[in-house]
């Protein structure tokens, strides 16, 4: 079985709210947005109580590696627990204005909140307990948001999650951002304006099953039943796709009719020119965007609630960076300009060349270089360190590269550098391959040689020497200090959110043009 069947499998049958009694959905994931011979009523919504979390032993060890990154197994527990481990995960999505990768940078109205959250939290909790703690972003598919955040694969779902009956079932949810989002009925603009839901009987509408928007149309189902109307056609789309992209093929006239929450449509309206938007008949009034996280967990939801409620709608912040990412379309990109590298190809090919010659994920050089540069090729540090990997003339020359100011020989030379201090320093077979890595980074930074000697006082202290986090990296803070730490967690949190943005964007890019064959 392929990864990708048994991707759609899996997430097919468990994705939150999904499931539809005694109707199976395509097996192949790019016909999905395209089946339209599904008439839903409102009994076809299963119990969240019924749906399995999903099994992710289930894939491949070395296929899921290539879908999830590395050191982010499955861990449960309130806030105690996660301090104790030194990192909150917070799961999201790649939706534009929301979160986003722009030339390398990650941006966003979501982006932004997060950082917030990380700084809220440090205050509030203060600096002993939070001095090492890091928060890092995992993108992920929609659908897959609640399922994962059960599993234990991420800590905090924070993507604009509308609270509902149903998912209330299975996670908790912080007090909400905003309580009055509506969700509007939304078709191209050749469509006269609707006055009465009631206009809704008998229609073909495409949304995801695992929104907020499905659960909505079930309930106008339900009532359109009672009265003997006829029913909703709800077509489900492709899960891989966000809001945008069914807007988009709305707007190109492929699909009829979707629905969207008014504060997205209030950016994508002056996007794409081609949408009516239904404005006196929102299929819900009053919704609740809040932070999602699992059940029993009150002292996360305590610190979560505390500041949602400072960082509601209305808010001096929420409203700036509202007016930021929703106020204007200067930053707004087509489908065909997502690409989180736009602008920097010179630079990813050689990433991908030199990863693969010296076994280093392209990915991980990349998260590197950002951390190192910003990917400028101009660089130059106060101790002589120059281009995109900051490396040293006279190190570059060393190990065969005279003249490192072109960037092909800068990437290669930095690439060969790691790759050395990886198979020299850290060449144990007690380390695994990423470990490695990471302790190749912590070297690079604060001098391989005193890694290895704080990896064997970490040893004597109890701690395992052969991992990174929450282990050497707390004898080297304390021996060190925060720099080294703070470096590789930064360039762990650029690799996760490059590694599953490239991944999902590829991905929603392919569900994409299915539906428009």
């Amino acid at each position: 079985m392929t990864v990708r069947s048994i991707l759609w499998r899996a997430t097919a049958l468990l994705s939150l709210l999904l499931l539809l009694n005694g109707c199976e959905p395509s097996d192949s994931p790019e016909k999905a947005g395209a089946s339209a011979d599904l008439a839903m009523d409102g009994d076809d919504l299963l119990p969240l109580s019924e749906v399995k979390p999903i099994d992710i032993a289930e894939l491949a060890d070395n296929a899921f590696k290539e879908l999830w990154p590395q050191l982010t197994d499955a861990r449960s527990g309130d806030l105690d627990e996660l301090l104790t481990r030194g990192e909150i995960r917070i799961l999201t999505t790649f939706s534009l204005g929301q979160y986003y990768i722009d030339k390398g940078t990650q941006r966003g109205l979501t982006f932004e909140s997060i950082r917030e959250m990380e700084a809220f939290f440090k205050k509030k909790l203060g600096k002993k307990k939070t001095q090492l703690l890091k928060f890092t972003i995992i993108p992920v598919r929609r659908d897959q948001l609640i399922p994962f955040l059960m599993e234990g694969y991420g800590d905090i779902a924070f993507a604009n999650l509308t609270i509902t009956e149903h998912r209330e079932q299975v996670v908790d949810f912080s007090l909400p951002f905003s309580s009055r989002v509506r969700e509007m009925f939304v078709t191209h603009s050749g469509e006269p304006p609707l006055t009465s839901l009631d206009e809704l009987s008998g229609r073909e509408i495409h949304v995801r099953f695992s929104s907020s928007y499905y659960e909505s149309l079930v309930a106008l189902n339900r009532d359109f039943e009672q009265r003997r109307m006829p029913l909703i056609r709800i077509v489900p789309v492709d899960p891989r796709l966000e809001d945008e992209d069914v807007l988009e093929l709305v707007n190109d006239g492929i699909l009829p009719a979707t629905v969207a929450d008014e504060h997205k449509l209030d950016l994508w309206r002056r996007v794409f020119k081609g949408l009516q938007v239904h404005d006196d008949i929102p299929v819900r009034e009053g919704g609740k965007v809040a932070l999602a996280f699992r059940q029993d967990s009150p002292k996360l939801k305590a610190v979560l609630d505390e500041f949602a409620h400072s960082h509601r709608v209305g808010t001096l912040i929420a409203n700036t960076l509202l007016k930021r990412y929703f106020g204007n379309t200067n930053w707004v990109k087509t489908a065909e300009e997502r690409d989180p590298f736009r602008g920097i190809h010179g630079l990813t090919k050689y990433f991908k060349t030199y990863g693969e010659q010296y076994e280093i994920d392209w990915l991980l050089l990349a998260a590197f270089a950002y951390q190192e540069s910003h990917f400028n090729t101009k660089a130059r540090s106060g101790a002589g360190a120059v281009g995109v990997m900051q490396i040293l003339p006279r190190t570059a020359k060393a190990i065969g590269f005279p003249d490192i100011s072109g960037t092909q020989n800068n990437i290669h030379a930095g690439t060969k550098y790691l790759a050395r201090l990886r198979d020299h320093y850290f060449d144990d077979e007690n380390i695994e391959p990423f470990e490695k890595l990471l302790f190749t980074m912590a070297g690079y930074n604060a001098g391989p040689t005193r890694i290895n000697r704080l990896r064997r006082e970490a040893e004597q202290r109890g701690l395992n020497p052969n991992r990174w986090f929450n282990n050497v990296e707390l004898v080297v803070a304390a021996k060190v200090g925060r720099e080294p730490v703070r470096y590789v967690g930064n360039i762990y949190r650029y690799y996760v959110a490059y590694k599953r943005s490239v991944y999902d964007l590829n991905a929603r890019m392919q569900a994409i043009q299915a539906v428009q064959e």
